[in-house]
């Protein structure tokens, strides 16, 4: 079974909504990829009783718990305070905290304030972890069968902490097996189609499936346990594969992600082909994906076409801007999208020697929405022709 944790953030500032946290999606995607269990986020204001009962329950309920926030050296930060109390551990003065966080103030020719000293008291029978990045020492310590991890709550000094610290003590305090996670990537279905889809879809025992919809794609997620047999996992991965057609681009593993337009990017370049684009409604947006990489050869903005070219076609207007791109050289791809407002349509129109691909779809929502929308219609239609 695999150890249970709770990701607990302090701070008025969280609880208000003054800021995101940041922290705990963070912390959550990396104590997944380790092994974890996540079972809760919590977050509690600048108030000592509230913060004391917080850690008795998690005490309660879970093996493990990682905290950010609250070890600054002003009257709101409470959290050593808090852990006193509630463990009933008296806060000592750790003379080898204290000299670092003088060090800090030394190196910077600043002069520390008495409030730092505050910064150096430590609950009796914690462990310090050295803070090489800020002031704020954190400190573990176990009450209970659970296990807590104190952090800073600058997103800086805590991403190095948990990475140099705490990440280390956790695979010695826990027996770890992570997970194998793999994703595949589709476009051109919604979530509701790929779950339909999949509804006659049987998995093997104790593998988990996921969705995630993000801006750009689906992810359809596959959980596998650590002892899986690796052979059996690729027949399951390619199956499903095979199953979702070609609506999947790309299937990932251990945690590696490639970008879409990336991968067109390469793809381009392996078969010596240069993208030209010409948009409309994306205002850039498509060119954009591709600033840096070299197969884009030429891009530009076409107004929308209310009132221009009445007359014709999208078709013909699309193919009479692209022939003039296409003669330039004979390894361009022309991409050309134009957009009408009156009637919300979009019309994508792709050429190239391997011959030429249209799509025609209506366009709602706000202008940034239409923009990203147009965009992925681009890169769609662009992966299609490349797979010819």
């Amino acid at each position: 079974m695999k150890p249970r944790v709770e990701i607990f953030s302090q701070g008025e500032e969280v609880v208000s909504g003054q800021i995101v946290d940041s922290n705990a999606a963070w912390l959550a995607s990396r104590l997944n990829d380790m092994g974890f269990r996540v079972i809760r986020h919590s977050a509690v204001g600048d108030d000592l009783a509230h913060l004391q009962a917080l850690l008795l329950e998690i005490a309660e309920r879970a093996d493990c718990c990682v905290c950010t926030g609250g070890l600054g050296p002003t009257v709101d930060d409470l959290t050593a305070e808090a852990v006193s109390y509630a463990f009933q551990r008296p806060l000592l003065l750790d003379e080898e905290a204290l000299s670092q966080i003088q060090a800090y103030f030394k190196q910077r020719q600043r002069e520390m304030a008495a409030s730092n000293i505050k910064q150096a008291l430590l609950p009796e029978g914690s462990i310090r972890l050295d803070n090489h990045w800020g002031t704020a020492p954190g400190f573990a310590i176990q009450f209970k069968q659970c296990w807590f991890y104190f952090m800073p709550g600058v997103p800086s000094e805590m991403k190095q902490m948990f990475n140099h610290s705490i990440t280390p003590r956790l695979r010695h305090d826990f027996t770890l097996n992570p997970d194998t996670l793999i994703i595949l990537r589709l476009l051109g279905l919604g979530e509701s189609d790929i779950q339909q889809k999949l509804s006659d879809w049987t998995l093997p025992d104790k593998v988990r499936l996921g969705f995630r919809t993000t801006a750009d794609d689906i992810e359809v997620k596959l959980f596998f346990p650590a002892a899986f047999n690796e052979s059996e996992r690729g027949k399951v991965v390619n199956a499903l594969a095979a199953y979702l057609g070609d609506s999947v681009y790309c299937i990932e593993t251990g945690g590696r992600h490639t970008s879409l337009h990336a991968m067109i990017a390469e793809s381009l370049q392996q078969k010596n082909l240069q993208l030209t684009l010409i948009e409309s409604i994306s205002s850039g947006a498509i060119s954009a994906r591709f600033a840096g990489h070299s197969c884009l050869r030429l891009a530009q903005i076409y107004p929308n076409l209310d009132g221009v070219w009445a007359d014709k076609s999208m078709k013909y207007v699309a193919h009479e801007l692209a022939e003039p791109v296409l003669a330039l050289a004979d390894n361009i791809v022309c991409l050309v999208q134009l957009y009408t407002d009156e009637k919300q349509q979009l019309f994508s129109y792709l050429k190239g020697s391997s011959g030429e691909i249209c799509h025609e779809r209506f366009l709602t929502g706000t202008i940034e929405q239409k923009q990203q929308r147009a965009t992925i219609v681009a890169l769609d239609l662009i992966r299609t022709y490349l797979k010819k």
